[in-house]
């Protein structure tokens, strides 16, 4: 099947995409992932998060803008959202292209770069591990972080992460405080539009930023857009029940091997973290010192759940 299904306007599920791509697999390698972007959907009343994905088609050189995101009625891959989907064809700063999301976090792939169908297999586990939606325990909030920290996990040494000025609103709904929402919400905007301008874009040797885990408590690197300190009180003291728990035991989980090749679904899931850790809290990916990764977390998981039963 010929890959220009990347260039017509079309919502996949992700199992339907999986298959179509593995269907013509070797037309589908021209195309890696240049970036993620972790964003938050600020014209929805639940404030919507879902990955934004940038995706380069080697044999025209040319960028496409795809979304990888949760709904209650299945996961999708969305492709052609906006005018300026696709790179040279509407810019992304011009007309009909003015509802930007707010980016939270953004991924960078330098030398090495996931192909699209690395990433579609993933998507794919991710459905497979909760295929169905929970309001509290599977949400956008929770397949949006997934997605963002496996591929944190694998890349993280030769990627560069950029946090956003608003990254700290993270799986945070709105807050209904009137007043204080009249004050962020357009400066978010602000933000969203320094988001639009700078997203197609396909930056060569970018500088990479290592990660050290130690100092800094929550997964990230330092960002050229410091955070509004007011909000950032705000919120964290909102936060600060919720995240005690995650801070006390804080992941020292050895990273799996970066990958070189197309993984396995059976590889994919293996590195993913339980529904259950993403309940309720802002940082909810974390294991105790000592484990070596989230297949003991789901293990114990499991046992504990027979064990009470």
């Amino acid at each position: 099947m010929s890959a220009d299904i990347l260039y017509e306007k079309k919502t996949w599920n992700v199992g339907d995409l999986k298959t179509k791509i593995e269907a013509s697999s070797s037309s589908f390698t021209r195309f890696t992932v240049v970036r993620i972007t972790h964003v938050k959907d600020l014209a929805n009343w639940v404030w919507h998060e879902y990955i934004q994905v940038i995706v380069r088609d080697s044999d025209t050189s040319k960028l496409i803008r795809l979304i990888a995101e949760r709904q209650t009625d299945n996961d999708h891959l969305i492709i052609g959202r906006w005018k300026a989907w696709k790179e040279g064809d509407t810019p992304p700063d011009g007309d009909g292209d003015t509802n930007y999301p707010l980016a939270l976090l953004t991924l960078e792939f330098n030398n090495t770069r996931p192909s699209l169908e690395t990433f579609v297999w993933l998507l794919s586990a991710l459905h497979d591990l909760q295929p169905k939606y929970n309001v509290l325990t599977a949400n956008c909030y929770w397949y949006a972080l997934a997605v963002y920290y496996n591929l944190f996990t694998w890349y993280k040494n030769t990627a560069t992460e950029r946090k956003w000025t608003w990254w700290f609103y993270r799986y945070l709904p709105p807050s209904y405080i009137l007043w204080w929402d009249c004050v962020t919400v357009p400066l978010m905007r602000i933000a969203a539009s320094a988001f639009k301008s700078d997203d197609m874009k396909d930056k060569s040797n970018p500088k990479i930023i290592t990660f050290d885990r130690a100092k800094i408590p929550h997964s990230g690197n330092t960002t050229d857009h410091p955070p509004n300190p007011v909000a950032v009180a705000f919120w964290l003291a909102i936060q600060q029940r919720g995240a005690k728990k995650t801070e006390t035991n804080q992941s020292t989980a050895v990273a799996p091997t970066l990958p070189t090749r197309n993984l396995t679904a059976e590889e994919i899931q293996a590195n993913l973290p339980v529904a259950s850790q993403f309940a309720g809290t802002p940082n909810p990916v974390s294991y105790p010192d000592g484990i070596t990764g989230p297949n003991y977390v789901r293990n114990q998981h499991y046992h504990e759940h027979r064990h009470h039963n």
